[in-house]
């Protein structure tokens, strides 16, 4: 499921007073509850609030945690940096320049990736309007396998 499917995240986010349960936060954040559960086991979350039927109670600043750390691991963020990164949180305004510098470097594998993405998905759209118009010529884009010319006639542009 992917985050926020079929909720508003403002509405439970500012609506709700009380803390969520661990199937709310779940709901909002598109996280499974063994993973949410998980991240807390490895320290990615703060040990969250339990209602005193032990149960777990996921407040705002949980919950905000939840989605931005979601949104680094969607990006490729692998667990070991975002263990560093909610490490360095932890440590609050000292830990500001650090988060700050992984962030930057994370932020730069994104954009290499995307502009990856960005081209193969040109490749993509050259397969789709080479397919609709079989009939026109056009300039080959795609990689190929390099070739020995038998005849140099056949290599006309």
């Amino acid at each position: 499921m992917a985050p926020h499917d079929g909720l508003e995240e403002n509405d439970l986010l500012s609506d709700h007073q009380q803390p969520l349960t661990i199937q709310q936060a779940s709901q909002l954040t598109g996280l499974t509850a063994h993973t949410l559960r998980y991240y807390e086991r490895i320290a990615l979350l703060t040990p969250v609030g339990r209602a005193p039927n032990g149960h777990r109670r996921y407040g705002k600043q949980d919950v905000e945690r939840i989605i931005f750390l979601n949104y680094l691991r969607l990006t490729g963020m692998p667990l070991e940096q975002l263990k560093a990164y909610t490490a360095l949180l932890e440590q609050g305004e000292t830990g500001i320049s650090r988060r700050v510098v992984l962030l930057q470097a994370h932020r730069a594998s994104v954009a290499r990736r995307v502009e990856e993405l960005g081209s193969m998905l040109a490749v993509i759209d050259y397969k789709l309007a080479a397919l609709a118009n079989p009939n026109e010529p056009s300039e080959p884009s795609e990689p190929s396998e390099p070739s020995e010319p038998s005849d140099a006639s056949e290599h006309v542009s």
